[in-house]
């Protein structure tokens, strides 16, 4: 199981790093077991793009955000790639089973 987080076109400061390490962490708890996961967050002008991506034998789970600073795009990554993986945690025994998952609110 292989993570990382790759950093293109801006200087990472300390925080950042070790914020992006924690956010890639609770992606690698929720990810399939034995996945991999990858970050990758790169300044364009002065927005920043970033984008996750976990692999596992059976799923391939990717998403994409934006933000005004380096934070804000994890931020909306992490909930983009949670709320994924925990649809698919929702599914996946129903999918063997042949039953639909009750969905409450």
């Amino acid at each position: 199981m292989l993570s990382g987080v790759c950093f293109k076109n801006f200087a990472v400061t300390a925080e950042l790093s070790s914020y992006a390490n924690v956010c890639l962490a609770r992606v690698m708890d929720l990810a399939p077991d034995g996945a991999a996961v990858s970050a990758v967050i790169e300044q364009s002008g002065d927005r920043y793009f970033g984008k996750f991506e976990v692999y596992s034998a059976r799923d391939h789970f990717y998403v994409t955000a934006s933000g005004a600073d380096a934070r804000l795009g994890l931020d909306r990554m992490m909930e983009k790639m949670q709320d994924r993986l925990e649809k698919w945690h929702s599914r996946r025994f129903y999918a063997r089973t042949g039953e639909a998952p009750l969905l409450t609110q």
